[in-house]
């Protein structure tokens, strides 16, 4: 089976880190939900508004400089090529005894595939889940993942974008 890229004008990245910078500023009006991590990890939600295809979640995590500074985020998060090493080293630790690495991880990942590099901000990657703790079948998420790192700002900041992307199986 093969896919196709279907070439469409795709937003710049000023665009999408005007966009996201909307957006993130909008959910701080948003309902607040569970927290998790011994509240270092918080919730929100909005309903589904007009135009919107679903209700919206995020997650937002505060971290200390003794959990991870600020470069060792940006070195794992700014660098899609750690998505592979990601879920590999969380297949290998989730057969250890270790329940805290087990725990580091997000479960449901079990595969992470770069489809294509569009530029050294942009790139395709197919994610692939399994949800049987929910009750609900696998699922295969394809995303446009836009990063962008700003040093100039104070204090510094690094964004990483997921938009959901769409692949023609020909």
């Amino acid at each position: 089976m093969t896919f196709s890229i279907v070439t469409v004008a795709l937003p710049s990245d000023e665009q999408v880190i005007t966009a996201a910078r909307n957006l993130l500023e909008a959910t701080k009006s948003w309902k607040k939900g569970k927290a998790y991590e011994k509240k270092a990890v918080q919730t929100y939600s909005q309903q589904k508004g007009p135009g919107d295809g679903a209700a919206w979640h995020c997650r937002v995590s505060e971290h200390t400089p003794a959990e991870a500074t600020f470069d060792e985020f940006w070195s794992k998060l700014g660098n899609s090529e750690n998505e592979k090493e990601y879920v590999s080293n969380a297949s290998r630790e989730r057969s250890s005894d270790d329940e805290r690495a087990r725990n580091r991880y997000i479960n449901e990942l079990k595969k992470a595939t770069l489809v294509k590099k569009i530029s050294p901000t942009q790139e395709i990657w197919t994610l692939y889940y399994e949800f049987s703790s929910f009750g609900v079948s696998p699922r295969v998420f394809t995303v446009l993942q836009v990063s962008h790192y700003d040093e100039s700002s104070s204090p510094r900041t690094g964004c990483v974008h997921p938009f959901p992307s769409h692949l023609i199986n020909q």
